[in-house]
Formats: structure tokens, sequence, C-alpha cells
């Protein structure tokens, strides 16, 4: 909710545009290029957001952070500057501290345009506790093991992988643990070995948790884990067991990936089947991985339930687990104002509409005010998310703007209306 009012905030605290009579044709802003929406930096790079624009007469660029305006002709504020001849922002050595919600404001004397928000992320990884002695992890074969790992504080978060560390005496060494359908990972970053072999103690080779942060192109190591396999001489069967899964509730994105897993143990080693329950898996889009369902490009079609099957030679029945996928949407343009040339004494109509799940809300914003806050117009009416003009002439040129927002993100737009004679 924190994030959320924030961008609601840097959205409705703009810059006013002074009233003015015109008696010449003035083309408002055009934003033809302009920053992410979300910007990650580290503290050895610089943060370099574009806003470059178009109008005619003198083009003024002021950028807000978290909604207050930045002054750019103090250098001795973190560095902060705008390029020369365009409004894209520069800052050289950027700070923890200069985290935070971006846009910039473009205005002439007959309009404003505003760019998206950039949300602008310090990416960093701390490193794990330190450590002395490795852990003693002890399992008997054919039995299931679980090595735990707790992830370091990450900005964006970590992926996780084990590593078995080596010492032989005349050089350290490492390798990458091979995930399979008997060893493999939850999404907490724990290891399990579902069915213990004697070879998986590795000798005088300790098994170790390693968090990678690809924005910052570090990674960092944990704790040692030596796992010591005791073999009681018998061939010890155990039935199939749930080990852990993933949530049974899963929301997931139009358009990204959802996934879903089962780790079953037992010896003989089970095997893990998926089916979905209301319908047939989609095969062009879904593959098992290590026990894993994965589903690509998500659709709306994808919600349903889904389930996981564990059976082995010796069980009787499987065990199972169910899944219920929710897909919801960030908006998505319907109809997305676009730039209207008009005559005086003309008309002009703006269309804006967007959908997405749940149901985005939609703000219209003129020369980056607010509609509601605008006083009333006579010539300018807005009807639904139609927005309409009449009888214009030169002093009508601005820029409308549109947000349509929901839960998930935001589009927004602006549309010059350009009054010539």
């Amino acid at each position: 909710m924190k994030t959320r009012r924030a961008l609601i905030s840097v959205l409705i605290t703009l810059a006013s545009l002074p009233s003015c009579v015109l008696s010449q044709a003035c083309r408002p802003p055009s934003i033809v290029s302009e920053g992410r929406k979300v910007v990650f930096f580290t503290r050895d790079e610089g943060i370099r957001i574009p806003c470059v624009a178009t109008g005619d007469r003198s083009l003024t660029y002021l950028w807000t952070k978290n909604g207050n305006p930045i002054d750019t002709s103090d250098f001795s504020n973190g560095g902060i500057n705008i390029e020369t001849g365009t409004g894209t922002i520069v800052i050289d050595s950027p700070h923890p501290s200069d985290a935070g919600y971006y846009q910039c404001h473009v205005t002439n004397q007959c309009g404003t345009a505003l760019s998206v928000v950039s949300h602008v992320i310090h990416a960093f990884i701390h490193p794990f506790p330190p450590v002395s002695q490795p852990t003693v992890v002890e399992a008997a074969v054919g039995s299931s093991v679980v090595l735990t790992c707790t992830p370091p504080r990450s900005v964006p978060e970590p992926s996780m992988i084990w590593l078995l560390i080596g010492d032989d005496s005349s050089s350290y060494y490492h390798q990458l643990v091979t995930l399979d359908d008997r060893v493999t990972m939850d999404y907490f970053g724990n290891l399990y070995i579902t069915n213990v072999h004697q070879d998986d103690s590795y000798g005088v080779e300790s098994y170790a948790c390693g968090a990678t942060n690809h924005f910052t192109r570090s990674a960092v190591l944990g704790d040692d884990k030596r796992l010591v396999v005791r073999d009681n001489g018998s061939n010890t069967v155990s039935p199939t067991a749930l080990l852990w899964s993933s949530p049974s509730d899963i929301l997931a994105l139009k358009g990204q990936e959802a996934k879903m897993k089962c780790i079953f143990a037992g010896n003989p080693l089970p095997s893990t089947s998926w089916e979905r329950i209301d319908s047939q898996l989609d095969a062009s889009r879904t593959f098992v991985d290590h026990n894993e369902l994965v589903i690509s490009d998500v659709q709306s079609s994808d919600s349903g339930v889904y389930r996981c099957s564990g059976l082995s030679s010796l069980d009787h029945h499987a065990v199972r687990r169910s899944f219920n996928l929710v897909v919801q949407s960030a908006p998505e343009w319907q109809s997305e104002p676009a730039d209207i040339t008009a005559t005086s004494a003309g008309s002009a109509q703006f269309e804006c509409s967007a959908v997405g799940i749940p149901e985005p809300t939609v703000q219209w914003f003129i020369n980056g005010q607010p509609y509601q806050n605008l006083p009333d117009d006579p010539n300018r009416t807005l009807d639904g998310n139609i927005l309409h003009f009449s009888s214009l002439d030169l002093s009508d040129s601005q820029v409308i703007q549109c947000n349509a927002s929901n839960i998930h993100g935001y589009v927004w737009a602006n549309a010059v209306l350009f009054v010539q004679g």
C-alpha cells in the first residue's frame, strides 16, 4: 500500500501552468524519450533517466522526486544535474538516499507534458553471517534430508544455488550441485535430497548455499554443511511422503510465468506427475522441471485447479496436492489517447480506456493538473472515457494525460491537442 500511495502522490503533485491568451499557434511539448518504470542502481554506477521532448518555443524541464522539485542547478546536491540540450537527469555518484520516484515535467507557453514515473531502487546484497565450522548433518541411506539456507537480504531478491565446497589441502574449489528429481530446492533456497545415496556425502566436500544478485553482478556464499551418510546395511523402504510444496493459492500475472512445485520423498524414489483438474494442460506453454510445473506466457484461460501426484512402485495410492491458480493482469490500453491537430472553431475528442484484472481506475489530467481540480469550461466535457472539446481557439492547445492503474501497475499517456488557425 505504501508504494501505491507514493505513486499516486507523485502523479498528482504537479507543476501548474500560468494561463495566457495566445495570438498565434503554439505546439505543446511532446515527450519522445523517457525513462523506464523501474530503474535499479548500485553505488558503483551512475543513474541516467532520459527525458527528451519536442515542441514550439522554449522548453523548460523540471524534475520531481517523490513529488518534490529537484534543484538541478545545485551540483553539490549529490551530483544531480541535467544533460545539456535535453531534460535527461544524471546522478554521477549515487547514494542509497537517491532511491525514490522520479518524474520529468516539460513545459512551454501552451502546455505541460509529464513522463512516466521512474521508481529508482538501490540494488544490493548483504553477506551471509560468518561461521567458523561447518554444520554436520546426518542421514541414513534411503532416507531424506533437508539442508537449510537462510537467504541474505538482497534487492531485488537473489537467485539461490547450492555448491559443493572442497579442500584437498592443495587447493580450494567448488562446483555446482546438479539438481534433478532426487536433489532439488524449494522456493526459499533449502536443498532437499529426497532419497539419500552413500555418495551424497562427497568425501571431504561440504555443501554451501549461495545467493546471486544479477543487478549488482555479485554473489555471496553461505555457511558450510557437512553431510554424513550412514549405511546400516539394510535397504529400508518407506512410503511416499510430501516433504514440501509451494502455496496452494497462486496468483500469476498475464504474460508472466506461473510456477508450482511438489517435493516427494520415499524409498524407492517416487515419481511425480502433474495434471489440470478442470481442463487439459497446454503442452505448448507448460513443462515440468525437477518436480516443478511451469506455465510460460500465462493467460486468463490458465486460471484453474492443478494437481501433483507422487507415487512409487510400492504405493497403493498416490500422495496428492492441489493448487488453485488465479490469473490477473496489469492495465493494458484498450484505447490510448492520441495526438490531435485541430483548427480554430473546430472540435476534438480523446478516448482513454484500459483493461486489467482488477479493473483499472482511470484518471484524467490536463497540463499535469488533475481533471477534477480544473475550473469548469463549457467547451470541455468528460463523458465516461471520452473527453470532448468544442469551439476551439488557439489558446486551447494543451497536453492531455490519462493514467489507468490497478494494484499490479499502471499505464500513462500524454496526448497533444494542437490548435492552429
